[in-house]
């Protein structure tokens, strides 16, 4: 009775929401949470409890025939569409097809078989009422560096034009490139077999080494679909970009009632092979289910031939997608050896570092214009020197259910950040790298040297410095590693209340904690410090590694400045002290 008793309590309890959706749930100031759906339960016989979303078959890392192999060469070129607040669905394709959860671990490689990229239409100008969304976009512009803008009309006409020539643009070559809508689900499996043989769609051969590289495929005959998926070879690319003016003028197009170039070219094409050889080969998938819209029915999707499901518009439609055609997140990243590893060896010497900063636009707007250009400083400093930039907008969001100051959000973003680096290097938006070829390993080593050697310098977690004439640590600029020592000092100010709305907030926090008897030897205080890495405007020396600007009011405008001049100087010039005076 007890068992029959305890299986129905299972049977008829609420759903719970798996902590590893709650981690992946964002919020903004005023309360709003945004996180995918959470799995659907179905009383569908036909989905065992091997097809279920917690037990993904193996990673896609097996290789396809590649027309090419070398570096910066990729298999696929994947494009995804989408507008600028498909924020949900951007996160879930990250997080549900590609295997990127959050930018904690950011991308650096992923073994050459794809580069992806979110497209979307630059905004020249927000209303007020739309500066909400510009703030959120901003974040996740910055945080996952995977979207680009392209300029293109409103109506969405010459979007396609747009996105072949900046693929066009870039500095790596690809075997295939494949543009999708955000709201089609792609099995990245069965393209990969298609592609290379294995899976032979209705009604086609097997395609031949030159057929790949010229391959033009999509669904073309129903122009309310025909930019659901379009995967193109790469000589088809450069044929149909260096045509495209005569693909639109010509008068087989005219008719065409499409905005997309590619439906255009298909027809093109088309009528081209009836008259002479084309090199384009052509593919209309219209009746091989390769590509299908969906229909509302999930048994009407094929799990043996289906590559791209398009019109997916509910989240929740999209996931139960992925489970019903058992698709493979496609890890597209590597990992760096993290202090939990047995394998702690990379170009660092063993150790992993992370440069981490503020991806939070406030409300007042104040960096709206800088927060991009800040950002990508410290990044190209990470990317210079080896290390991790992980910039951060939740922790700042979520203070307002903390009951906090947004101000806090660093703490939260430090504490979060920290367990997966040996070294953790904060650097607040309006703190500039001004001298990018100093490196954290040269500071450690001056530490290491400052404080009498390697064992004494064991013993020292926090590296702060103290500006001459301050009255305390300035918290914009620090050092922290990944020790017990840190994670305690940590809880430890994050228990201080009293500065929640208290003067000066964290910093004073911080700055009570180190100065206390169980602290302070664990902490090594650069005591009136203003030029090792945190060097305020005005006391700027050459050389200097890090410039504060921290005013009292909007920090934007000298920002701004001081990013602009830096793109100005010749390699290994530095700024002049007369730079920060004029």
């Amino acid at each position: 009775a007890f068992i029959a008793a305890f299986i129905i309590f299972l049977l008829t309890s609420p759903q719970i929401v798996p902590d590893s959706v709650l981690e992946h749930t964002t919020i903004d100031e005023e309360g709003n949470v945004f996180s995918p759906p959470t799995e659907q339960i179905t009383n569908d016989s036909s989905i065992t409890d091997e097809d279920s979303l917690e037990k993904f078959p193996a990673t896609i890392t097996d290789d396809i025939d590649s027309l090419e192999e070398k570096e910066g060469h990729y298999k696929f070129l994947f494009l995804i569409n989408s507008d600028l607040a498909n924020f949900s669905r951007r996160r879930l394709i990250r997080d549900w097809v590609f295997g990127i959860r959050d930018n904690i671990v950011p991308l650096k490689s992923n073994e050459n078989l794809i580069y992806y990229r979110f497209l979307t239409r630059k905004i020249k100008s927000f209303k007020k009422n739309e500066q909400d969304v510009q703030r959120r976009f901003l974040s996740e512009f910055i945080e996952f560096d995977d979207i680009v803008e392209l300029e293109y009309d409103e109506k969405e006409e010459g979007r396609q034009e747009a996105t072949l020539r900046w693929s066009n643009s870039l500095d790596i070559t690809y075997d295939h490139l494949v543009i999708i809508d955000i709201h089609t689900l792609i099995n990245f499996e069965k393209l990969k077999q298609m592609i290379s043989g294995s899976l032979i769609i209705r009604g086609q051969q097997p395609l031949t080494h030159e057929q790949k590289k010229n391959l033009l495929w999509g669904s073309f005959s129903n122009l309310d679909a025909d930019d659901m998926a379009v995967i193109i070879g790469s000589e088809a690319v450069d044929t149909i970009t260096e045509s495209l003016s005569e693909i639109i003028e010509s008068p087989i197009t005219e008719n065409i009632n499409s905005s997309n170039i590619l439906t255009k070219a298909y027809y093109y094409y088309s009528n081209k092979k009836a008259e002479t050889t084309v090199p384009i080969h052509l593919i209309n998938d219209d009746d091989s289910g390769g590509i299908v819209e969906w229909a509302n029915v999930i048994e009407s999707i094929s799990p043996e031939s289906t590559i791209f499901v398009g019109h997916l518009f509910q989240d929740g439609e999209f996931v139960d997608l992925i489970q019903w055609l058992n698709v493979s997140k496609t890890l597209i990243r590597s990992p760096p050896p993290s202090v939990r590893s047995d394998n702690n060896e990379n170009k660092n010497g063993g150790l992993s570092i992370a440069i981490v900063t503020s991806s939070f636009v406030y409300k007042d707007m104040c960096m709206v214009n800088a927060v991009v250009p800040a950002a990508d400083n410290k990044r190209e400093y990470a990317k210079k020197h080896g290390y991790y930039f992980v910039p951060r907008f939740a922790e700042f969001a979520q203070q307002t259910f903390r009951h906090r100051k947004t101000v806090w959000g660093k703490l939260d973003a430090v504490e979060k950040v920290l367990p997966y680096y040996d070294w953790l290097f904060w650097v607040d938006m309006d703190a500039v790298i001004v001298n990018q070829e100093i490196t954290i390993e040269s500071l450690l080593e001056n530490f290491t040297s400052r404080v009498g050697g390697p064992e004494a310098f064991n013993q020292k977690h926090l590296i702060v410095a103290k500006p001459r004439g301050d009255g305390m640590i300035n918290a914009g600029v620090f050092l922290l590693r990944n020790t017990e020592w840190s994670r305690k000092f940590l809880r430890e100010v994050q228990g201080r209340k009293a500065q929640y709305f208290g003067k000066f907030y964290e910093q004073r926090a911080m700055w009570d904690v180190m100065n206390e008897d169980e602290w302070k030897d664990g902490a090594l205080l650069l005591s009136d410090d203003d030029h090792t890495f945190n060097t305020f405007p005005k006391r700027y020396k050459y050389g200097d590694f890090v410039v504060h600007f921290a005013p009292d009011g909007c920090p934007a405008a000298p920002v701004i400045k001081i990013l602009s001049k830096l793109q100005t100087l010749k390699e290994g010039a530095k700024l002049l002290e007369s730079d920060f005076n004029k």
